[in-house]
């Protein structure tokens, strides 16, 4: 027998296991109230610190049942709340335990979660912290205007880079647009305006109104090192670590990253440790590099010999083997130089307050490269002592004095043929 409590008449809109069905517009599409649900549930999951296998399968469930409609009608939502799912789908990518997926003893689970795994060492993890968020601001665009972030037309993509151009730099309008990017291809969608040419013409109108020279770090000299020598006392442990990492970073071409980190933590397979200073013969000191920004899988080990300038305030050796001194005995994977990068500038900007100039830990860095090419040094033999793997290194020519430039000069033009 039928039951006649859920006999309907005939109608062109109806809602059949939480299903908006509607013949007339052919579209499926989720209520209100079933939307709001899984906003509530899916909060609710990201406020909690660990989920049981069962609530882990209940979310999982009403995840795949919602996604049945809009996988085979993209696009399609209610009206009162078009960008539900667009939501829905970036609130999902950023549970990270879902990602990993409840413990099963089942081949494909195992495969799954060592797949999960492999994407997550794709991306360091300060370019994650970046990329979260470039994606947060991205997120509240759409929430504001009341756009679906998934699948996002030109159009979209031309608004959020002028809402950018209010508040950031050009050259980050583009960066923070590389996320949208990002997203598309996580969610399966083709790439939203690589050809655009409404886009690629407004990203150039901000340019050429509101673009600005780079600000550029000051390269550190010899002369400043010396006036950085004189603020210090060492008496002291903190002046005598604070030294010798001013010198490695300069004659090493080093990151700051293979040093220490901004917020104190440590990592003994990236930052250099007691064992990576070797003394070789003639009272040398050999530093062995095994991770940098270029060096993400051990494929290569970097030897960088550090001079030696006897009797001279400038000598990195002298002034290694005085902070190891007077630290003491220490676990050969110890960090070999015990700082946080935020101490490390703020003590730097205040022994360069003398010195007219924007100084950072990369300063170093910058400053070694350009003495190296200020000497005569090729622009090869720069690249391989920086670790380089681009031609990222020639922006510092501009930072080369131009008497040595003039002396270039008069060589090119003293070996033109006599007439």
């Amino acid at each position: 027998m039928s039951c006649w409590k859920k006999v309907v008449g005939p109608t062109q809109r109806i809602t059949f296991l939480g299903v908006d069905i509607d013949t007339q517009a052919c579209t499926l599409s989720l209520g209100n109230d079933k939307i709001q649900q899984l906003r509530q549930k899916l909060q609710q999951f990201q406020r909690k610190q660990r989920a049981s296998k069962q609530q882990l399968q209940s979310l999982a469930g009403s995840l795949n049942w919602a996604s049945c409609v809009w996988t085979c009608y993209h696009g399609t939502t209610t009206d009162a709340d078009p960008q539900s799912f667009g939501k829905i789908i970036c609130q999902v990518r950023r549970l990270p335990f879902l990602v990993a997926g409840a413990a099963t003893a089942s081949l494909g689970a195992e495969l799954k979660r060592e797949v999960a795994g492999y994407r997550a060492l794709n991306f360091a993890d300060s370019t994650k912290k970046t990329y979260q968020t470039h994606l947060n601001s991205y997120l509240q665009f759409c929430d504001s205007m009341n756009i679906l972030p998934v699948p996002a037309s030109e159009q979209t993509v031309a608004l959020y880079a002028a809402f950018l151009a209010r508040r950031i730099k050009p050259a980050s309008v583009k960066q923070y647009l590389n996320i949208i990017r990002i997203l598309h291809l996580e969610c399966g969608e083709q790439h939203p305006y690589r050809d655009s040419w409404y886009v690629k013409t407004t990203l150039k109108g901000i340019d050429k109104c509101l673009g600005c020279p780079p600000t550029r770090k000051t390269p550190i000299t010899p002369e400043v090192l010396l006036s950085i020598r004189k603020e210090l006392n060492f008496l002291y442990a903190e002046d005598c670590v604070f030294w010798a990492t001013c010198l490695v970073l300069f004659f090493g071409l080093l990151r700051k990253s293979n040093l220490f980190q901004d917020d104190g933590t440590f990592d003994p397979t990236k930052q250099l440790t007691r064992d990576s200073f070797l003394m070789t013969e003639h009272d040398c000191v050999t530093i062995v590099v095994t991770w940098s920004k270029t060096i993400q899988r051990k494929e290569k080990t970097l030897a960088i010999r550090l001079p030696v300038l006897l009797d001279h305030p400038l000598c990195p050796v002298t002034a290694v083997t005085a902070m190891f001194r007077i630290l003491g005995a220490a676990p050969w994977k110890s960090q070999a130089f015990p700082l946080k990068g935020s101490k490390f500038n703020k003590r730097l900007r205040l022994v360069t307050a003398a010195a007219a100039g924007n100084f950072s830990s990369h300063s170093f860095r910058r400053g070694g490269a350009t003495w190296a090419m200020s000497c005569g040094v090729p622009g090869e033999i720069v690249k391989l002592m920086g670790d380089w793997a681009s031609t990222c290194y020639l922006r510092y020519l501009d930072q080369i004095p131009n008497n040595i430039v003039d002396k270039y000069r008069s060589l090119f033009s003293d070996k033109l043929p006599k007439h």
